[in-house]
């Protein structure tokens, strides 16, 4: 029998509430599925402006009110509101100051897709108001579990600011790393809002005078884990010019790798609500429909037997931009549809209206404020179609394969974990995967792909995706395992202090 646990997640983003990549996915899953193992979780996470405070129910919370957080030579008063995950009885706690988080865009702007300049003082503050709140509310849980760089100086700060606080001298810590090329690294100058004293503070900000979030979470916390064991050989192996792997090898015993799952109570084509028609791996007749039904709603003509393909745009830089106008322009040449898919703020979009005008029988623009155009543009696409090189095409590619679409993406390190290539001869694999940004190299691929959508092998390779057990069941009983790891540490070095 488990040992149930008090867990208190921290994360960034967490779905459906806002979300741009994987780590909002994951913010939005693996607590549901701990909660439901009869753990008592929360989540914490900013209260971003394009969050519907009217959809989600958000709450103020009497006592979480003008909470006061040192933030260098000023203080700095925020507010706490509280919702429930959609479909499950987790709480969620919203972390409300508005000179940081009511803004476009989460980490960018979405105009220009550069990092705002104040993105290291953003997330001391949140990561100083997650324990601030934590004290306030006196829950005390025994793991604050925190994700990717935005969270990772609270195990920091556990040890160090917060360490001769009895409330929190029982607390462990687990950082995961969702992405390493995404550090954090920010000057010197920008920690001194932590107003540290000048030991803790040479340790933080290294030789280099510069502070790499990630890095400190990885010195403090009491468990790292990584969530794709071939990102994480690859890490080790890379001369990037940091530290980082230097710092990681010297903990390897405290590393674990946990692959994601996705979330079947959203993501799921036999029960989800936002679709047309409902299908499963044993019974497809539904996807069918729902490109017929797709299609109708966007104003392109249906054809059975032209292949769809969906292409999920976000905000991009101007490399990206580049990227995409050129791919479009190579898919508008194949017999085939095309829908961009896309947040309706996004302002990439408004380039392409004309384009759409000229190739109004062939191509499709799907704007919509929430996730539900991302549900049925999967549920009806014969192919999806993602060209950019970003860690979140593992869980489109994972959610694609749910719905018995074939994925056609960019190599990312760990792809091969999810993807296996289509072999038209053995009648094997469920996606394509094309390597580098060349142009020509992803047409040949995607080519590859309309060739094969043609023949009669098609339907074999969408049942192999579908085949995949991708649930968050098995991740989550492996995380309960290093959370009681984690609590088992920290027990340890309670004692001896």
């Amino acid at each position: 029998m488990q040992q149930k646990l008090k867990i208190f997640l921290a994360f960034s983003e967490v779905a459906p509430f806002i979300k741009t990549g994987g780590v909002g996915d994951v913010g939005g899953a693996l607590p549901k599925y701990l909660k439901e193992q009869g753990h008592d979780v929360r989540v914490i996470t900013p209260q971003y402006r394009d969050i519907n405070e009217r959809r989600y129910i958000l709450r103020d919370v009497i006592r979480l009110q003008d909470i006061e957080i040192p933030l260098g030579d000023e203080v700095v008063t925020v507010n706490v509101k509280s919702a429930f995950l959609p479909q499950s009885k987790v709480q969620v706690y919203f972390l409300d100051y508005k000179p940081y988080f009511f803004r476009k865009g989460i980490y960018q702007h979405p105009e220009t897709g550069n990092p705002y300049d104040d993105n290291a003082q953003r997330f001391i503050l949140f990561s100083l108001g997650v324990l601030e709140t934590l004290k306030k509310l006196q829950w005390q849980p025994d793991i604050i579990h925190c994700n990717d760089w935005q969270t990772a100086l609270i195990p920091f700060l556990l040890r160090t600011s917060y360490q001769e606080d009895p409330f929190f001298q029982p607390v462990s810590s687990l950082l995961t790393i969702h992405d390493f090329e995404a550090q954090g690294v920010f000057p010197a100058s920008d920690v001194n809002v932590l107003s540290l004293e000048e030991a803790c503070q040479n340790v933080l900000t290294g030789k280099d005078h510069k502070i790499n979030f990630l890095k400190t979470g990885m010195m403090y916390a009491n468990y790292i884990n990584t969530v794709n064991q071939e990102q994480y050989q690859k890490f080790l192996e890379a001369k990037d010019g940091s530290d980082l792997a230097n710092v990681i090898q010297g903990r390897e015993n405290l590393v674990v790798n946990i692959d994601d799952g996705i979330d079947e109570m959203v993501w799921n084509p036999a029960t989800d609500g936002l679709i047309e028609n409902a299908f499963s791996k044993e019974d497809r007749d539904g996807k069918i429909e729902n490109k017929r039904a797709f299609l109708e709603n966007i104003s392109l003509p249906f054809h059975e037997e032209k292949p769809l393909i969906v292409l999920p745009v976000p905000v991009l830089n101007e490399k990206e931009k580049d990227l995409l106008q050129s791919v479009v322009s190579e898919i508008l040449k194949f017999d085939a549809n095309l829908v961009l898919v896309a947040d309706h703020k996004n302002p990439i979009l408004k380039k392409y209206k004309p384009l759409q005008k000229t190739h109004s029988k062939q191509l499709a623009i799907a704007m919509d404020p929430h996730e539900k155009q991302s549900h049925q543009s999967l549920a009806a696409a014969d192919i999806l179609f993602f060209p950019f090189h970003r860690q979140e095409v593992l869980h489109l590619a994972m959610f694609a394969m749910q719905y018995g679409t074939l994925p056609v993406v960019s190599h990312m390190v760990g792809i091969e974990q999810i993807i296996s290539p289509c072999d038209a001869k053995e009648g094997t694999g469920n996606g394509f995967i094309f390597s580098g940004q060349s142009v020509k190299n992803i047409a040949s691929c995607l080519k590859n792909a309309l060739k094969l959508y043609q023949s009669a092998k098609w339907p074999l390779f969408v049942g192999n995706a579908m085949e995949q057990n991708l649930s968050w069941t098995e991740p989550a009983e492996s995380y309960w395992k290093l959370y009681q790891k984690c609590v088992t540490d920290q027990r340890k070095q309670t004692k001896k202090i």
